[in-house]
């Protein structure tokens, strides 16, 4: 399989100048075809077989299109590419292609060390990346928890100052203890909620970035129907204020259980009926409806307002404030995460009969 072709243009014998350095020479003068060029190394060898002019294009047709591409250059790279040999062993192989008076000749080197080399720093590449990423994204959810801390202090203390400034009426009024009973026992219950937001908001963030540790920690079976209602009752003095009629759902109907946390579904509800509320003019009316559709309990909200502002695959990002810019655009966000948590949906569309309807569904127990 070994020796020199017929005639010799270049300077130099290019056997000697790669010998030792793990590669096959090859030379190419014009249409007879490959011919090795000293002897091949034993990787070769199992790769394009032992003919002194092996046939390298049937063989690999990585360096087919390598070698039918046109040269204008001196000497062209192929790049690394891997082979098998007759026993399925793989090889990573780089070509070098060059022209010199008349002739070409072809090096075939073993690239083993310098693609594992390659793979190392790329891995090591990937790996900073994803560090970064994950440093970003931890950086961004301190940002977020933050400001997900402050807009759920916001909403319970907005309904404690109502109710105290309903009961300092009353008590102007020359109202009994009876008329001041109602708001302070909201406010009480307002306070308590507060407190308990602050120690689980951050549980509730975690499961948005992780939902693998979201976990089942706290969930019981909640009356889905009974929630609402209960929300709603803590609204209306709100909704007075602002003379907007929050009508809920009726007392009646059976019982719409759900697994879950009943805090969150308290504040996905706080949420939705503070957005409607905010959005519906003096004299117009909030409705509020929950029921069963075959195997989940839905909930919806409809206000009386101009309509959605916003595409409704927007409105669940966070810090989308839509119309109201003086809002933290994180409470559609936080409904979002909690229901999907839960394996639910939720989203808003236009109603039939004017203004907005939120919606969202959970799986019944």
């Amino acid at each position: 399989m070994s020796g020199p072709i017929d005639s010799d243009p270049v300077s130099c014998d290019p056997g000697i100048v790669f010998r030792g350095l793990n590669c096959a020479v090859l030379a190419n003068q014009g249409g007879g075809g490959w011919r090795v060029w000293g002897e091949p190394p034993p990787w070769f060898v199992g790769i394009f077989g032992e003919e002194e002019a092996p046939s390298l294009e049937e063989t690999s047709p990585f360096l087919a299109d390598f070698l039918g591409r046109e040269m204008d250059e001196r000497t062209r790279r192929s790049g690394i590419w891997e082979e098998s040999d007759t026993e399925g062993r793989s090889a990573w192989l780089e070509a070098t292609r060059i022209r010199e008076n008349g002739m070409c000749l072809l090096v075939v080197e073993d690239v083993e060390d310098e693609h594992d080399r390659i793979r190392r720093v790329q891995q090591h590449s990937h790996e900073q990346s994803l560090a970064r990423e994950r440093g970003l994204r931890e950086l961004e959810a301190k940002r977020i928890l933050l400001d997900c801390i402050m807009h759920d202090l916001a909403n319970p203390a907005s309904t404690i100052l109502m109710n105290l400034q309903h009961a300092l009426r009353q008590l102007e009024r020359g109202a009994g203890i009876e008329a001041l009973r109602h708001p302070l026992e909201r406010s009480l219950g307002q306070v308590e909620r507060q407190r308990d937001l602050i120690r689980e908001i951050g549980e509730v963030f975690s499961a948005d970035l992780n939902p693998a540790v979201a976990g089942t920690d706290g969930e019981k079976w909640i009356d889905l129907a009974e929630t609402v209602r209960e929300a709603v009752a803590g609204w209306q003095t709100r909704a007075e204020e602002k003379g907007v009629r929050l009508a809920g759902p009726a007392d009646e109907g059976d019982s719409l259980n759900v697994a879950g946390h009943p805090l969150y579904l308290a504040r996905v509800m706080d949420n939705l009926l503070g957005n409607a509320i905010r959005h519906t003019p003096a004299g117009g009316e909030v409705s509020v409806a929950a029921g069963r559709s075959g195997t989940r309990g839905w909930v919806s909200v409809i206000d009386g307002g101009p309509g959605l502002d916003l595409d409704p695959g927007q409105l669940f990002r966070p810090f989308i404030q839509g119309s109201h810019p003086g809002s933290s655009g994180l409470g559609l966000y936080f409904c979002r995460m909690t229901v999907e948590m839960w394996g639910g949906k939720i989203g808003a569309r236009d109603h039939a009969d004017g203004g907005a309807e939120f919606w969202f569904e959970v799986p019944l127990s």
